[in-house]
C-alpha cells in the first residue's frame, strides 16, 4: 500500500506544481489550458483515491 500512497503523493505534488506554473507564470493559451487541465485531473484523482481510503479505514471491520 506504501507504493500506491507514494504515487498518489507525487501526482498530488505534480498537479499543484502544474496548478502554480499555470497560475503564475505568462505562457502561451493552449500550454496554459494544457497545464491547468492536467492539473485538474491530477489533483481530482488524488483526492478521490485519498478520500476512499480515508473511509476504508474508517469503516469498522466486519
Amino acid at each position: 500500500m506504501s507504493k500506491k500512497v507514494s504515487v498518489y503523493i507525487l501526482m498530488l505534488a505534480i498537479g499543484c506544481l502544474l496548478l502554480v506554473l499555470s497560475l503564475t507564470i505568462e505562457l502561451p493559451t493552449p500550454v496554459k489550458w494544457a497545464f491547468l487541465a492536467i492539473a485538474l485531473l491530477l489533483n481530482i484523482t488524488s483526492a478521490v483515491v485519498f478520500m476512499k481510503a480515508g473511509i476504508r479505514q474508517m469503516k469498522p471491520d466486519q
